[in-house]
């Protein structure tokens, strides 16, 4: 089916035979469903495991820390990036899967987004070389969608020529907000490709935890002050738009 294809979109599905109804069992009184309320979702754009790549391994590990620590407060949906060279079946549940060699796949995730109730934000973890092949298609995505997106550079180079300082200005110009690793790379996006310094958000990479001798200090002063920092922005964000 070309639209397995093109963006998949799962869903589960419960059917009932009604002449298969056990009559032992009529008396049985069942409860009534309690609605439950839905949390507002966060769409996650990004390489994801099992493919062998640094940014699917950021991603993973990043959601994994705010599912454990936030999951009361807003739910994670991941959408990995694949390609017809690249295609992979998943452990964590995944509703969305965007192929990146058909233009169409990006106008379909698009329209899902826009369509969708309950996501409110999208944030795309970017490296060039992830959409190189798709530069077109990925910002007629970013123009397309109607939910507010946050946007992770991963690599931002110094000294850009005339082609590469536009890409980045037309990727910043449909974004809402934008979040790099370090404050040289705050400036960088500043002074080189003139983004206004108030659209960018400095968030630490982080690393995978090692044993240490202290861990009430280790926590203390690195764990839970990364983790906050980035719910603190998410919550500000929310508020903002």
């Amino acid at each position: 089916m070309i639209n397995e294809i093109l963006a998949r979109h799962t869903e589960t599905k419960l059917t009932a035979n009604p002449q298969k109804t056990n009559a032992s069992s009529w008396w049985i009184k069942t409860p009534k469903p309690v609605a439950e309320k839905k949390l507002p979702e966060i769409l996650f754009l990004c390489s994801y495991p099992p493919r062998e790549c640094g940014i699917a391994t950021y991603s993973q590990d990043l959601i994994g820390a705010l599912n454990k620590k936030f999951n009361r407060s807003f739910k994670i949906n991941i959408c990995p990036l694949e390609s017809e060279s690249e295609r992979h079946d998943y452990s964590d549940r995944i509703e969305y899967i965007l192929n990146i060699d058909y233009p169409q796949a990006f106008i379909t995730l698009a329209n899902l987004v826009n369509e969708s109730s309950n996501i409110e934000m999208v944030v795309i973890q970017h490296e060039f070389g992830l959409f190189n092949t798709c530069e077109n298609s990925f910002l007629q995505f970013l123009q397309l969608a109607e939910k507010p997106i946050v946007i992770v550079f991963h690599t931002v180079l110094p000294n850009p020529n005339e082609v590469l300082q536009k890409k980045v200005q037309q990727i910043a110009k449909y974004c809402n907000s934008i979040i790099v690793m370090t404050n040289t790379s705050q400036k960088i996006l500043s002074s080189d490709y003139n983004i206004i310094p108030k659209k960018i958000t400095v968030i630490p990479h982080g690393t995978h935890l090692v044993p240490h001798s202290d861990k009430a200090l280790l926590k203390e002063n690195i764990i839970y002050p990364v983790k906050n920092t980035f719910h603190f922005w998410i919550t500000k964000f929310w508020k903002k738009y």
